[in-house]
C-alpha cells in the first residue's frame, strides 16, 4: 500500500488510512447532488419505458435485498456514467439497525403459521420484475455499530490530511466488484456496459448500441431506443469529446498502476460494512454509511 500524493505542505502520517472511490452506491445516508438525481429521475422514467419492451434482457441482481429496489436501477446508471462515490478513510457516522426491516417491495405480510423471519417476496407474478432474484427471502445482517472515529471532535480534526484531500486523481479507484481499477480502465468498462445496456435493455439493435451517442443528462435518452424518440449519434469528434465530458467531468489522469489498499472495513453498498463521506466525487454521489 502506499498513500495518495499530497499537496504540498499537508502535515499528515503517510501511513493514515486513505479515502477512496467506489462504484458502489448505497442508500444509507447518501447525499447525491440535484444535477445528478435529476439525471437518474430522467434514466429510471426511460428504464421503466424501455422494460416493456420484449427486447429486454433480464439481468442478475447486483445489489442486495437488504437495500431499495431503487439503487439497482443508480447501479446500472453508475456503469453506463463512469460514476464513482467518494468514501472517507474513517466512520463519520453509523446506522442503529434495532427497527431496521427489509425494504417493502422484497416483503409482504407474514402468513399464518410462518415464523417471523420467513419473509415471502411481494412480487406475485416474477416474470415482471426487472431482475433475477435469489428463491431465498433476504435476511438483514447485523451491523457492528462500533464507535465513531474521533467522537466528540469537530468535523475539521476528523478528517483525513489535516481537511486538505488529495486530488481526486490521486486516490484510489475502485469498480463496483471491487477490484482497484484506473481512469483508463474505468472508460473501456463504461464503454463495454453502454454498448451492452442499449443492445440487451434499451431496445436498440447491436450496430446501432455501439455507435457514439451525444449525451443530455436532462433527458438521459442515449442508453435507450424508444418509440418516438430519435437518437442523436456524435458524428464529429467534437460531439464525442462533448459527450464525454458531460459523462466524466474535467479529471486528471489517474495513476495507470495503482497500489492502494481499501481500509479493512471492508466495501458499503454491495455488501461490505461501510463508511461515511462528506463530498461529490466528480461524478454520481457523495455516501455516509
Amino acid at each position: 500500500m502506499r498513500p495518495p500524493e499530497l499537496p504540498m505542505g499537508t502535515k499528515a502520517d503517510p501511513d493514515d488510512p486513505a479515502p477512496f472511490l467506489y462504484q458502489g452506491p448505497s442508500a444509507i445516508a447518501t447525499l447525491i447532488f440535484g444535477p445528478k438525481w435529476a439525471e437518474f429521475h430522467a434514466y429510471l422514467s426511460n428504464r421503466i419505458a424501455a422494460s416493456h419492451s420484449d427486447q429486454v434482457t433480464k439481468s442478475r441482481k447486483l445489489v442486495s435485498e437488504t437495500e431499495p429496489a431503487w439503487l439497482e436501477y443508480l447501479l446500472e446508471l453508475i456503469r453506463a456514467r463512469g460514476w464513482y462515490t467518494l468514501y472517507p478513510a474513517v466512520n463519520f457516522a453509523t446506522v442503529h439497525d434495532e427497527l431496521t426491516q427489509v425494504p417493502e417491495e422484497f416483503t409482504r405480510e407474514v402468513e399464518a403459521g410462518q415464523e417471523s423471519t420467513d419473509l415471502l417476496k411481494q412480487n406475485d407474478h416474477p416474470e415482471e420484475a426487472a431482475f433475477l432474484v435469489a428463491d431465498a427471502a433476504p435476511v438483514m445482517l447485523k451491523r457492528d455499530e462500533g464507535k465513531l472515529s474521533g467522537a466528540g471532535k469537530p468535523l475539521h480534526e476528523k478528517l483525513p490530511f489535516d481537511g486538505d484531500l488529495p486530488e481526486l486523481a490521486n486516490l484510489p479507484l475502485l469498480s463496483y466488484t471491487g477490484d482497484a481499477i484506473n481512469e483508463t480502465h474505468l472508460v473501456g468498462q463504461r464503454i463495454a456496459f453502454e454498448s451492452y445496456f442499449r443492445e440487451h435493455i434499451g431496445g436498440c439493435e447491436a450496430e446501432d448500441a455501439a455507435r457514439p451517442r451525444i449525451v443530455r443528462p436532462e433527458i438521459a435518452t442515449d442508453l435507450f431506443c424508444l418509440p418516438g424518440v430519435e437518437a442523436e449519434y456524435a458524428e464529429t469528434a467534437e460531439d464525442v469529446e462533448a459527450s464525454i465530458a458531460n459523462i466524466l467531468g474535467s479529471l486528471r489522469e489517474r495513476p495507470s498502476a495503482p497500489e492502494f489498499a481499501v481500509p479493512p472495513h471492508g466495501l458499503p453498498g454491495l455488501g461490505g460494512s461501510g463508511t461515511a463521506t462528506v463530498e461529490e466525487a466528480g461524478a454520481a454521489t457523495a455516501t455516509a454509511d
